[in-house]
C-alpha cells in the first residue's frame, strides 16, 4: 500500500486512517462465500464423510428402542463462538433437530447442551441471539458446568495421567450430534471437531490439565499445529474414548461467510476441514514488522489473547504491538482478574510462568495470563503492547499489568484512540531507527494467520 488508507472495521465497530506504506496483512486468496449455503449444508447431511447420511445415523441408533423413547444431545458452542451460524438461512443447528424429529424423536427428547467448558453459562437472551427464540422456546437447552460432579461421570484416564469426567446427558443420549466453527486456535492448533467434547463437555481437572503449562509450553500447542501438539492429543483421545455419532463442522472467511460445511464422521470430517483451512487461513510475510496492529473481535480481554498471539511470529523482539478489540463483555472473570494481579505483582513476565510449574494445581483462567506472558516477553514488556478499547473503562484498563494502551467510553471515541496510538508508536519508532518503522496490519487476528516465510 502506498498512500494512507481508512479502513473500516465492523466488529469492533470503527474507521481509523493508518500511514502510507501500511501492509495490510490479509488471506493471499480469500475463500470464496459459498453461493447457496443452505443446499451445502442439506447436501453434506446428505451425502457426509465416512459415515451414513445424518437420518440413517438417526435411524439406526438404538433401533430397539421407539422413536419417541430415543435421546439425542446436539453438542453447541457458547457466546465466544458467536459467529457460528446456528440462526438464519445458514443455520446448522436447525437442518438437524428437524431431521430428529422427523425420525420421531420428541422435542422434548432433544436436548441442546451448550459447551461451555470454562467459560460463564450463557444468559437466555443470548441463548436466544445465539440459537433462536424458537430453539429456545421448542427444546431443552442447558449449559454445562464443569465444577458440577452431579452431572458429571468417569470415562477413564488419558495417556497423560488425567482422570476424564464427562457431562451424563451426553454419555447417556441414544445420539450425540457435534457442532460448530473450524478455525485457527492458539492452543489446540484449530477449534472444532474434538473440542466440542474436550474441553467442552468435560470437569474442570480435565480442563486444568488441557490448559496446564506442561502442555501450553510446549512449542506444539500453537496455531495450525496438529500431529506434535498435545492439546489436540488430549483432546482426541477423550474424544474417541466417549464416541459421536454425527458431526457438522464449518468454515468461514474474514468477513463471517461460509465457505465449507463439513459433516459426518467426527475425525474424519474435522480433519478434511484443517487440510483445506490451514492454507487457506496462512497469511506469508516476508519478513518482521516494528510495529503491527492487529483487529481483535472477540467479547472480553480473556479472549482477545488469542489475536495478540496469532501476530507474535512476524513481529521483531521488542516490537510493539496495537490490538484494536471488541472487549464488550469487559476483562473477564474474577478469577482472570486474580491472575492478571499476581502477574502485576512479579519482576517479569517468566517468573509468573516459573511459578505455575510449581503449583500443586492449574488455577482457572491463568492459561489465558500465561499466553499474555508470551506476548510481553516478545514484546520487551508493557510498553510495547497498547490495547484499544471502548468495552473497558479506563480505570479498569489502566489497572491490567498488561498494557501501556487506552480506553475511551463512548463508540465514536475509538477510531480516534486507534490513530493516536499509531502515530504515537510511529514517531517513537521514526526516532528510533531514523527511518519509518515497517508497519502491518492484521484485519482478522482469529482468522488470519501470520506466518513467516523462511529464508
Amino acid at each position: 500500500m502506498t498512500g494512507p488508507c481508512r479502513l473500516e472495521i465492523d466488529v469492533p465497530a470503527v474507521s481509523f486512517e493508518v500511514p502510507a506504506g501500511t501492509d495490510i496483512l490479509t488471506v493471499p486468496q480469500p475463500s470464496a462465500a459459498l453461493a447457496d449455503p443452505a443446499g451445502a449444508i442439506a447436501q453434506a447431511l446428505a451425502a457426509p464423510i465416512g459415515t451414513a447420511p445424518l437420518a440413517d445415523v438417526i435411524q439406526a441408533a438404538w433401533s430397539d428402542k421407539a422413536p419417541a423413547q430415543r435421546t439425542a444431545v446436539v453438542v453447541v458452542s457458547d457466546m465466544t463462538r458467536p459467529d457460528v451460524p446456528y440462526t438464519g438461512e445458514s443455520s446448522i443447528l436447525h437442518p438437524v433437530l428437524r431431521a430428529l424429529e422427523a425420525q420421531g424423536l420428541l422435542p422434548e427428547n432433544i436436548v441442546v447442551l451448550v459447551a461451555t467448558g470454562t467459560h460463564r453459562a450463557t444468559t437466555d437472551a443470548e441463548k436466544c441471539r445465539l440459537y433462536g427464540d424458537d430453539v429456545l422456546a421448542r427444546y431443552p437447552i442447558l449449559d454445562h458446568c464443569a465444577t458440577d460432579r452431579t452431572v458429571l461421570r468417569a470415562v477413564g484416564t488419558t495417556a497423560s495421567g488425567t482422570e476424564v469426567l464427562i457431562h451424563k446427558l451426553y454419555l447417556d443420549a441414544d445420539i450425540k450430534i457435534l457442532t460448530g466453527e473450524i478455525k485457527p486456535h492458539f492452543m489446540a492448533g484449530f477449534s472444532g471437531g474434538r473440542k466440542a467434547i474436550c474441553p467442552g463437555l468435560a470437569n474442570l481437572e480435565t480442563l486444568q490439565k488441557f490448559h496446564s503449562p506442561q502442555f501450553l509450553e510446549d512449542p506444539g500447542a500453537t496455531n495450525l499445529s496438529l500431529d506434535a501438539n498435545p492439546c489436540h492429543r488430549e483432546a482426541t483421545e477423550v474424544a474417541q474414548g466417549v464416541g459421536a455419532d454425527f458431526l457438522i463442522n464449518v468454515t468461514m472467511n474474514e468477513e463471517k461467510e461460509l465457505t465449507g460445511v463439513y459433516a459426518g464422521d467426527w475425525r474424519l470430517a474435522f480433519e478434511r476441514a484443517t487440510e483445506s483451512l490451514a492454507e487457506a487461513v496462512s497469511v506469508p510475510v516476508a519478513a518482521p514488522y516494528e510495529v503491527l496492529i492487529t483487529i481483535d473481535s472477540t467479547i472480553d480481554h480473556y479472549q482477545a489473547a488469542k489475536a495478540a498471539i496469532g501476530a507474535l511470529p512476524i513481529l521483531v523482539d521488542g516490537g510493539t504491538l496495537i490490538q484494536v478489540a471488541n472487549s464488550s463483555d469487559g476483562v473477564g472473570a474474577v478469577e482472570y482478574i486474580h491472575e492478571l494481579a499476581l502477574l502485576s505483582s512479579l519482576p517479569c513476565p517468566r517468573d509468573y510462568i516459573a511459578a505455575l510449574f510449581k503449583r500443586p494445581s492449574v488455577q482457572k483462567d491463568q492459561w489465558e495470563v500465561e499466553m499474555w506472558c508470551k506476548v510481553l516477553e516478545k514484546v520487551g514488556g508493557p510498553a510495547g503492547l497498547i490495547y484499544c478499547t471502548n468495552g473497558i473503562s479506563a480505570g479498569d484498563l489502566e489497572k491490567l499489568p498488561l498494557t501501556s494502551g487506552y480506553a475511551y467510553s463512548g463508540q465514536s471515541a475509538l477510531g480516534p484512540m486507534v490513530e493516536k496510538a499509531i502515530q504515537r508508536t510511529v514517531a517513537a519508532w521514526q526516532q528510533r531507527l531514523g527511518r519509518p518503522p515497517r508497519l502491518g496490519l492484521i484485519r482478522d487476528g482469529a482468522h488470519a494467520i501470520p506466518v513467516l516465510r523462511k529464508a
